[in-house]
């Protein structure tokens, strides 16, 4: 779909197990704007990025993300093989960055956001469903707070929309205990607004139908030292906490994709997706209170410095860390120019998840 736009170059990271180049390539996919990076083309590029990546791991399309940022693109659409556009001849939508008539920001006085229930998921298009996305902490699932806000109006924002997720219909991008204990498939019947977090709140956003504008490419980056069903999500989080201190803000879209997805063992994702059961409820918690310990310093550093933090507190390791300063010294010598710091973000108490006191109940077990 996306090779057939003359708009758009198409950019495939190869892995030691992908097909050769060869069978990669079908008749279709052999125009100029496609680019296929197999592992010795990678090994060839000037990136130091390159020397710190695992192979057969997720955070390979970080070394494609380069590649798009080196060569002068303006907007990155993240994307999966088994996210496929609902109208293939529009293209990935990137005027969605200028619709401010059709954005709502959200209001909330919590540091979390559910943006799934405003979308009014469907099971089989009929029964309703309550849903939330991979990663969203699921101590706080049923907090109405998450899933029941109001909106303000577009003018009395100033924060500048850099990156826009797109929701899935049919296979949308939940977690394994969601898929273990619910239903599928779904459809997302509301289909009218964009929905904007303010500054303060959190949601997570994947890397299966994502759009970056150049302004948010900085931010771009997964982590490797994590399983691939939780890398995209810290990504997610660090990125979104960070956009707070330059005026930008993430924005979820109703569906422009349908996901019709690849063979998974959901106990498989469920083991995979611990990391995420466990922490991001912690995580998020210390993210919406993180300040850098110099107001002054500029993004770059401030990116650094979570790197650094995140090692610190076990999120992840140390191989990251180099990584974000490759990464970070990539874009340097790119060219790259990292936005300004304009209203550094002075932090915010978390709200409380619940607990249950079983001793209060019955007195039996």
């Amino acid at each position: 779909q996306i090779a057939s736009h003359s708009d758009w170059c198409l950019v495939i990271s190869g892995d030691l197990k992908s097909p050769p180049k060869e069978e990669m390539l079908t008749d279709i996919m052999k125009g100029s704007n496609v680019v296929y990076l197999s592992p010795q083309d990678q090994k060839n590029l000037p990136y130091k990025t390159k020397d710190f990546l695992e192979w057969n791991h997720f955070g390979r399309k970080n070394i494609g993300y380069l590649y798009a940022i080196h060569h002068g693109a303006e907007y990155i659409y993240d994307v999966d093989d088994d996210n496929v556009l609902i109208d293939p001849k529009k293209g990935p939508p990137t005027n969605l960055f200028n619709s401010t008539d059709e954005m709502k920001w959200a209001s909330t006085e919590h540091h979390l956001l559910n943006p799934y229930p405003y979308y009014d998921p469907a099971a089989n298009n009929v029964d309703s469903e309550f849903m939330w996305p991979r990663g969203f902490p699921l101590e706080f699932v049923n907090q109405k707070e998450t899933y029941l806000y109001e909106f303000q109006t577009s003018s009395t924002v100033k924060s500048k929309i850099t990156v826009i997720q797109s929701l899935a219909n049919n296979d949308p991008d939940v977690d394994a205990a969601y898929r273990l204990t619910r239903k599928l498939p779904i459809t997302f019947r509301k289909t009218d607004h964009s929905l904007a977090l303010p500054a303060g709140v959190l949601t997570p956003f994947n890397a299966q139908a994502t759009l970056f504008k150049r302004d948010a490419f900085w931010g771009i980056l997964l982590p490797v030292t994590v399983h691939g069903r939780v890398t995209d999500i810290w990504r997610s989080y660090f990125l979104e906490r960070l956009m707070w201190d330059l005026n930008q803000a993430v924005a979820f879209t109703p569906a422009f994709v349908n996901q019709f997805r690849n063979p998974h063992s959901y106990l498989a994702d469920f083991e995979s997706e611990m990391q995420l059961y466990l922490r991001a409820g912690a995580l998020t918690s210390f993210l919406v209170g993180w300040v850098p310990t110099d107001e002054n310093l500029p993004l770059a550093g401030r990116i650094e410095e979570l790197a650094i933090t995140m090692f610190e507190y076990g999120i992840l390791e140390e191989r990251d860390v180099v990584l974000t300063q490759a990464f970070l010294e990539d874009l340097t010598m790119m060219g790259y120019k990292f936005p300004s710091v304009s209203s550094p973000f002075a932090g915010r108490t978390a709200k409380i998840a619940g607990t249950v006191d079983g001793r209060r109940s019955s007195g039996k077990l």
